[in-house]
């Protein structure tokens, strides 16, 4: 961005994100033998077979993120206009 003008607040994690913050250390330290894509493989694996309820607990945090990540972006687009669209290659 421009000197003047700040980064735009950042988007709240996802529900899955969120649980991978909790449980990645717990993971890592348990399987030292694994590469780390091995242990994000395991981390995804957990999510699947996690029941409804403890997703439903990460999906809430993310939902109040998500709010909260709106109202700074409305404020951030009244102070400093729009933020442009970036071009694919």
């Amino acid at each position: 961005m421009t000197e003047n003008k700040p980064d735009p607040p950042k988007r709240s994690l996802t529900a899955y994100f969120r649980f991978r913050a909790v449980v990645y250390d717990d993971v890592k330290t348990e399987n030292t033998t694994l590469a780390p894509k091995e242990i994000m493989s395991l981390i995804g694996k957990m999510w699947r077979e996690l029941d409804d309820s403890e997703k439903e607990k990460y999906q809430k945090l993310y939902d109040k993120g998500a709010k909260v990540y709106k109202k700074k972006m409305e404020a951030y687009v009244k102070k400093y206009g729009a933020i442009p669209k970036k071009k694919r290659k």
